[in-house]
């Protein structure tokens, strides 16, 4: 079995609301890139304990520039993935 068959990837997804998360991880993420093991919450405090609490390869922020500057400043290192929701 090939390395990257074996390893799924650790994805946490913040966002203030569960419909938002839900779609992220079903619609966009698992059915484009397999197996993925996931995590949600919601962004701010709550976000920022789950991002403290384990080690992710990625971190998935849809809104909330306040939460990717902590984010930043607590795990400089940690990739993220901010997404931003224009104005209509």
């Amino acid at each position: 079995m090939d390395h990257f068959e074996q390893e799924k990837l650790r994805i946490l997804i913040l966002d203030d609301h569960a419909a938002v998360r839900s779609t992220m991880r079903q619609m966009v993420l698992a059915e484009r890139f397999g197996p993925m093991e996931f995590e949600e919450g919601k962004a701010g405090p709550e976000g920022l304990d789950l991002v403290l609490g384990q080690t992710w390869d990625l971190v998935v922020l849809r809104e909330g520039i306040e939460a990717l500057s902590d984010l930043k400043r607590i795990r400089p290192d940690q990739l993220i993935l901010a997404l931003r929701v224009p104005e209509v």
